[in-house]
């Protein structure tokens, strides 16, 4: 169930940039009031910008803090064989 809201949260957010892109294509600003719109249909954009980077961050994190741990032990079981490997090739020569 959990997933299935997460999937279309973000299929949600998908949609929401793309209608967001579109509108910005065909977006002309020739005069003040179309600058002003724009104005204000920039920080719509910069909302649902923010939003996007949140919802991906959330899921990010964690992710990436057990990426860290995992290499940092990789690191440790990998010197473990580099340090033999060299101690190996120090007494032959």
């Amino acid at each position: 169930m959990k997933k299935e809201i997460e999937v279309k949260k973000k299929q949600k957010l998908q949609q929401e940039a793309q209608d967001l892109l579109s509108v910005a294509s065909e977006l002309k600003v020739t005069t003040q009031g179309e600058n002003e719109a724009a104005t204000e249909y920039l920080k719509i954009v910069k909302a649902g910008k923010k939003k996007a980077t949140e919802f991906f961050d959330a899921r990010i994190k964690p992710l990436y803090k057990t990426y860290k741990t995992l290499n940092g032990d990789k690191k440790k079981v990998v010197d473990r064989f580099t340090d033999a490997e060299r101690e190996v090739k120090s007494k032959m020569g």
